[in-house]
């Protein structure tokens, strides 16, 4: 066992569970996944400190995690302190931490909390802007979060406009002849 080899707090070890943790996810075995997950969160909590932003990926598997198995309070905590810790070390210049505000705002989407939702799909587009640029396809996701989000709030002007940049940056990057715009397309003809 690595963890005899190692010792439990070891990163390797703890990259192993979060490997194992990842399968188990995958497979659906959120019950099996759920462990190897809170232990990683401790390990790093214990190595790191508990508001270091090393823990924060643990946070947001966790959060995920939660998300999946419906348990939407537990995840948006989770979310938001993932989100809080990576903020706290990096401003909002970091994609880690987009990725938990994204995964935020999809849960206020499920929730019908469309206000919520928008405001973090907006920091979303606003991060992912300012890191990579304002046309860089990269920024297809979070104007399809967006869109949709505008297309349930009977909002299609505003859909179609952020869709419409969409299509541009993903025909701008790989062509008019790829399988990449079949997504954009499809959702710009509804």
């Amino acid at each position: 066992c690595s963890s005899d080899l190692f010792g439990p707090n070891d990163p390797s070890v703890d990259a192993s569970v979060n490997r194992l943790a990842a399968v188990y996810d995958a497979q659906k075995h959120y019950d099996l996944a759920e462990p190897l997950l809170r232990r990683s969160l401790e390990t790093r909590e214990r190595i790191f400190g508990k508001d270091a932003p090393e823990i924060a990926s643990s946070l947001h598997n966790l959060g995920i995690l939660k998300h999946k198995q419906n348990k939407l309070p537990e995840a948006i905590e989770l979310l938001k302190r993932a989100w809080q810790v990576r903020e706290k070390k990096f401003g909002l210049r970091d994609l880690e931490m987009e990725r938990s505000i994204t995964a935020l705002g999809s849960i206020y989407l499920q929730q019908k909390k469309y206000k919520d939702a928008d405001v973090l799909f907006q920091l979303s587009l606003k991060i992912r802007e300012n890191l990579v640029g304002k046309d860089h396809p990269s920024l297809v996701p979070s104007l399809g979060n967006l869109a949709n989000l505008y297309a349930m709030q009977d909002r299609p002007v505003d859909a179609q406009k952020l869709l419409e940049r969409s299509l541009a940056l993903e025909e701008k990057a790989f062509g008019t002849e790829t399988g990449y715009l079949v997504t954009t397309l499809n959702n710009l003809a509804l």
